[in-house]
């Protein structure tokens, strides 16, 4: 468990720093193409806004522990970060496998 959680936090560690101030533009950009691209496949609605969701509070969350200035205040953002661009990729992953298979049973 230890393993994963730290890959998590690499993960998110990685694209915020990296895309520092940009984070949150990247984040609404890829929930905006689910949700443009749900109004074919309504699966894609349904992850949209299961991102948005989880976004909106782990953003409340690494607020809350910034404001208490807890230890873990600067790591709680790359944390979430990292949870959203892991379950963002293998949401995204799946549904394109779905997609896939459809698509080759249709032809």
């Amino acid at each position: 468990m230890t393993e994963i959680l730290s890959f998590v936090f690499i993960v998110g560690a990685t694209l915020v720093d990296s895309l520092e101030a940009w984070v949150l533009v990247f984040m609404g950009a890829v929930i905006v193409a689910d949700l443009i691209a749900g109004v074919r496949h309504k699966i894609l609605i349904l992850l949209g806004f299961l991102q948005a969701a989880g976004l909106a509070g782990g953003y409340l969350w690494a607020l809350e522990m910034a404001q208490k200035q807890d230890v873990s205040g600067p790591y709680a953002w790359a944390l979430v970060a990292g949870f959203w661009c892991v379950f963002a990729s293998a949401g995204n992953a799946i549904v394109f496998l779905f997609w896939l298979i459809q698509s080759r049973q249709k032809a």
